[in-house]
Formats: structure tokens, C-alpha cells, sequence
């Protein structure tokens, strides 16, 4: 049986040696959590409350999976949890369409196709 403990905390100069150690880079590390970052914003700004949506005080969060390819267009989509309206969940799938291409990954962010995992809320402002 395999036994668990907690690791203590590594120091910087630690994890860069154990990156060096397996290949990747702390800037290439540091570039993709930009890039995601970037999507994150870019995806956000062009994110639209559905009208009905809004009126009738319907409020959510939605959470999809999406892949990416090395030119930024979304090629798949999934509804991982729904937000339990139908037009918030169905704005969240029209947005990754309308909003491919999204920002290109890096050149030093490795790989041809990425997936992310994220969740959309909606909440009415007073």
C-alpha cells in the first residue's frame, strides 16, 4: 500500500532545479499561466448576459472543458457543469465559438493542442 504524506514547501531555486531536472523551463511554465490568464480576460470581456436571461434574474455559473490548437481555435467544447438555466449555459457555447480564434499560445509553451477546464459566472449587479 501506498502511503501519503504532505511535502514540506519548496523553495524557488528548488522547483527551477526540479523543473531543469524534467525538462521544462521556469519560463516556459510562467508563459503558459500567462497565456491561460489571457484567455481567461480575452473570453471574459466577450462573454454577453443573454437579455432574457437578465430581465427574468437568472444567475450561474457555467464550467466547460475546451481544446485548443496551436493556432487558437477552439476545436472541441463540453458542458462540464451547468449553470441550471439554458441561456446562460447556451451563451457560454455560443462564446467560445464566436470568440475562435483565441490568443495564440507562446512559442515557448509546448505542444499542439491544449485543454482547459473553466467556470463562467453570471450574477446580476445592483
Amino acid at each position: 500500500k501506498e502511503r501519503r504524506t504532505a511535502a514540506a514547501p519548496v523553495k524557488a531555486p528548488e522547483v527551477e532545479s526540479a523543473a531543469k531536472q524534467i525538462g521544462v523551463s521556469t519560463e516556459a511554465r510562467e508563459a503558459k499561466a500567462s497565456w491561460q490568464g489571457l484567455i481567461r480576460g480575452y473570453l471574459e470581456r466577450k462573454k454577453r448576459y443573454p437579455r432574457n436571461s437578465h430581465r427574468r434574474h437568472q444567475e450561474g455559473i457555467v464550467s466547460v472543458s475546451f481544446s485548443v490548437d496551436r493556432q487558437g481555435n477552439v476545436t472541441q467544447v463540453n458542458l462540464k457543469k451547468s449553470s441550471n438555466h439554458k441561456s446562460l449555459d447556451k451563451e457560454i457555447l455560443a462564446l467560445l465559438k464566436r470568440a475562435s480564434p483565441l490568443p495564440a499560445p507562446p512559442a515557448d509553451v509546448e505542444g499542439t493542442t491544449f485543454r482547459f477546464e473553466l467556470p463562467f459566472a453570471f450574477y446580476i449587479k445592483n
